[in-house]
């Protein structure tokens, strides 16, 4: 077999497209699964000043209206206190930190992307080897967006 450019650029976005495809076909089922087996009803809490109201009262009635403007805009009431919810994504796990002293916004939110720790076992993969010398990087879907936002915050 002959390895060219063309045969590597092949090889390289299948393996990152076929994935994709695989993923996409998989959470369609999910969702189809989700909806046939969700009871009817209503699937929000019943509490209205938790939840905004709807949008046909919202463009007739001042009073929801304004209800909804402080929901949109002051935001929820939290508790006080603080909670670390991480959930399991393509690329590890993606954690939020939020710290609360009670109000609608959080006195401390911290987002923990998955591809910045994903970088740290680089060295004992590529050992004596830069990023740039492994072709197809693209393959270890590692989001350098969310990486560089976070370099330049430092």
């Amino acid at each position: 077999m002959k390895c060219g450019t063309t045969e590597l650029f092949l090889e390289n976005f299948h393996r990152s497209t076929c994935p994709i495809a695989f993923h996409c076909h998989e959470k369609r089922l999910l969702l189809r699964q989700v909806c046939d087996t969700m009871p009817g009803g209503a699937w929000h809490v019943n509490d209205p000043k938790n939840y905004p109201p709807p949008k046909t009262t919202v463009l007739t009635k001042m009073e929801e209206l304004i209800h909804h403007f402080i929901i949109h805009t002051a935001g929820l009431k939290a508790p006080v206190g603080e909670v670390y919810f991480g959930a399991e994504n393509p690329k590890g796990e993606l954690g939020f930190y939020i710290y609360s002293k009670g109000g609608g916004t959080p006195y401390r939110l911290k987002i923990r992307s998955p591809s910045f720790i994903n970088l740290s076992i680089l060295p004992k993969l590529l050992p004596g080897h830069m990023m740039s010398d492994r072709p197809g990087f693209r393959c270890g879907r590692i989001g350098f967006g969310r990486l560089a936002q976070r370099v330049a915050n430092h």
